[in-house]
């Protein structure tokens, strides 16, 4: 497929250039879709093309696939010719091209070839890119951001984290952000096709953070360690991950990938492990069930297993809210764990529930075959990284939530995006 950047600019797969008619064909495919690729090369490519330009000539820049090196090499070939900067230059690029996965280390690599200033890798701590920020736990953060935090929370339509590490590292050059708080994730996190998408976000998410030599902040959760076959496990950051949902594969996977990048890129990564949070407009959907069921008067139903029945490590929201913008502010990597200091069964949660709406409601349990594992998670970590100390109790957060299950107003104006 040719895409046109420009009337007389444009790029493609070489096998579909070749052949077109008073087309000057600029073959790239002799670079890495990777780093290593030597300056001169690529500039070479871009005074081929600039040069047919200037003839008059029209000019496709062709790769394997016409998406990665091929759009890289125009961006500058653009820039050049409009003399503008990369960075303009790319967004018009991004713009015309449906499948904007140019690899960032390309794309470095040709900024650089072409004289264009690298990424500044000392952006201003305080400046966070949110991704997610509109979920539950991204307008928990939203409410809860500290003073002197600019923070950028972009819709899906302003950056969709699929459509590869390219726009995502614009974004952060654009308004100077070197650390993001990765809690995007797929809107059903019990599909198959769930874990695939949760892995490619991260995966841009990495390239393009790794590139600027930025931080990342990811939210894990204790269902890493629900395939664990005792009733009770007491899981500190040295526990083998063992997870058993779709959610827990795709946090062990993520979790994995994060290491990788650390390990192989000298990535600075943040991985926070916690308990089902709980608080005013935010909780699991069995506990919003429960709830409805409460204000409704009918049966509110709980499950038991073979071994008993599932208790949670519930973490109230403010307190989740200081532990993660705790280990931010301090600059603190690793893994580490949050939770609310004990086990609450879903048969007491369902009891607190209707005694704090006065119901009536009957409490029925459904049996359910097979063995559950209670995970507390253990905060000893946290607590020695930065002082972290639960505040509120869980019963408390659940008559919170009981109370009023609708999500408090945003008090804080994000930092508007610069042009």
């Amino acid at each position: 497929m040719i895409r046109w950047i420009s009337p007389r600019l444009g790029t493609a797969p070489f096998e579909e250039g070749v052949g077109n008619a008073g087309v000057v064909l600029v073959d790239v495919r002799n670079l890495v879709d990777r780093a290593g690729n030597d300056a001169a090369t690529i500039r070479g490519h871009v005074d081929a093309a600039l040069s047919a330009l200037r003839r008059g000539d029209r000019v496709l820049v062709c790769c394997d696939h016409g998406i990665s090196r091929s759009n890289a090499v125009a961006t500058a070939v653009l820039a050049a010719e409009q003399g503008t900067s990369f960075d303009a230059a790319l967004i018009t690029v991004l713009a015309t091209t449906p499948s904007p996965e140019i690899r960032v280390e390309v794309l470095a690599e040709v900024r650089a070839a072409c004289g264009e200033p690298p990424a500044a890798p000392d952006a201003p701590p305080n400046r966070i890119l949110l991704t997610g920020g509109h979920g539950r736990l991204g307008r928990l953060l939203r409410r809860t951001r500290p003073s002197g935090i600019e923070l950028w929370a972009p819709t899906r339509d302003e950056l969709d984290l699929l459509d590869g590490p390219a726009p995502i590292d614009a974004f952060l050059r654009r308004h100077g952000i070197g650390r993001v708080a990765h809690f995007a994730q797929p809107h059903a996190t019990n599909l198959g096709r769930s874990l695939g998408d949760a892995l490619a976000m991260l995966r841009n998410v990495l390239d393009a953070t790794a590139t600027r030599s930025g931080t990342l902040f990811f939210p894990s959760t204790w269902l890493v360690f629900a395939g664990h076959e005792a009733h009770e496990l007491h899981a500190t950051e040295a526990t083998p991950v063992r997870p058993a949902t779709c959610l827990g594969d795709t946090k062990a996977l993520c979790e994995q990938l994060i290491a990788h990048f650390v390990q192989r890129h000298g990535l600075a990564g943040t991985v926070l492990r916690s308990g089902p949070v709980l608080g005013p407009g935010i909780a699991p959907a069995f506990v919003r069930n429960l709830r409805q069921q409460a204000a409704a008067g009918t049966a509110m139903d709980t499950h038991r297993y073979d071994n008993g029945r599932p208790a949670l490590d519930f973490v109230p929201a403010d307190d989740y809210a200081a532990a993660v913008w705790g280990l931010i502010q301090a600059g603190r990597t690793g893994t580490f764990h949050v939770g609310g200091g004990a086990l609450t069964s879903t048969r007491r949660m369902a009891e607190l529930i209707g005694a704090a709406l006065g119901s009536a409601s009957p409490l029925s349990e459904t049996r359910v075959n097979g063995a559950t594992c209670n995970v507390q998670l253990d905060p000893s970590r946290l607590e020695q990284a930065i002082g972290w100390r639960p505040t509120t109790a869980v019963h408390e957060a659940l008559l919170r939530f009981a109370q009023d299950p609708s999500p408090p107003a945003d008090t804080q104006t994000l930092q508007e995006p610069k042009a």
